[in-house]
């Protein structure tokens, strides 16, 4: 009698164990990001334009806000990192899936969102001029979003610390972090509309990959770009930066805005460069040499 294999069965079976899995996981995630995004709308009709969908109420967001969580951000870290010096790390598996799958789903709302607008304002790849208009209201709206997120991000470093990955909470990662909520702050202050619709679209994007593949890492999924997750990052600071340049050529970005996303984009080719070489590079030669 012919013997039948169980391998094909358990195989569905281990599938079918990882769909629920994600389908049990994915609403959490899913209705904090409703919600998320309802508070912020809420928020700026009720307190801040009044009822009124003008963009130009965007540059009015609070220097408070990016210089008092700059200051915390750095007293938590190190705070939970002394703490934990000599207390076993945290088991946070559920709460950093819940997270991961947040990021995935508000970053791939951001670019979905971003790129209705371009299309819907007829806006250029490059070379938009920023106006206050009621029409460029919900461009505002979605790159404020992007700005709040910034301080969302700070628990990756949370995250890090409860779990003692104190190697991964690098000098790179930590004035990643910190420049961003500036930079971001800078741009809504200055130019909530127009090309700086480009950056948070790269960054949106590169976010939906990253926190896709940190999610599927806990579920023990292979995801084929890891290997190329890096280089997408070193691509999109390229592609950031000669944005940045056009505009001085072109004139339609105010300069310090413009010289602002260039030293932001050469911070970051060069921290992530020398990460590169650290990581990557010098080991593989290190062992060739061994």
């Amino acid at each position: 009698m012919k013997r039948v294999s169980s391998k094909p069965m358990m195989c569905n079976e281990g599938k079918q164990e990882l769909a629920d899995e994600v389908s049990a996981a994915i609403w959490l995630p899913l209705t904090l990001v409703t919600v998320y995004v309802a508070f912020l709308r809420f928020w700026y009709f009720t307190f801040l334009a009044e009822g009124q969908g003008n963009s130009s109420v965007f540059s009015e967001v609070w220097v408070a806000c990016p210089a008092v969580f700059s200051v915390v951000y750095l007293i938590v870290i190190k705070t939970i990192m002394h703490v934990m010096k000599d207390r076993e790390p945290l088991a946070l598996k559920n709460y950093m899936l819940t997270y991961n799958l947040y990021q995935t789903i508000l970053n791939a709302w951001g670019v979905a969102a971003i790129i209705k607008e371009v299309y819907l304002q007829n806006m250029s790849i490059w070379g938009n001029v920023y106006v206050h208009s009621d029409r460029s209201f919900n461009m505002g709206f979605l790159i404020w979003v992007h700005y709040n997120n910034k301080y969302v991000e700070l628990l990756d470093t949370v995250f890090m610390a409860l779990r003692k990955k104190n190697r991964q909470i690098s000098f790179l990662h930590v004035y990643h972090h910190v420049l961003l909520i500036w930079s971001w702050y800078a741009v809504c202050r200055i130019m909530p509309g127009g090309d700086a619709y480009f950056g948070a679209l790269c960054n949106s994007f590169v976010h939906v990959l990253m926190y896709a593949y940190y999610g599927a890492a806990l579920m023990k999924v292979q995801m084929p770009w890891k290997r190329h997750l890096t280089n997408i990052q070193m691509l999109q600071f390229c592609a950031c930066f000669a944005q940045a340049s056009y505009a001085v050529y072109k004139g339609n970005v105010p300069k310090f805005l413009a010289y602002l996303q260039m030293w932001v984009m050469t911070n970051m080719l060069v921290l992530f460069g020398n990460f590169i070489f650290q990581n990557y590079v010098k080991k593989k030669s290190v062992k060739k040499t061994a």
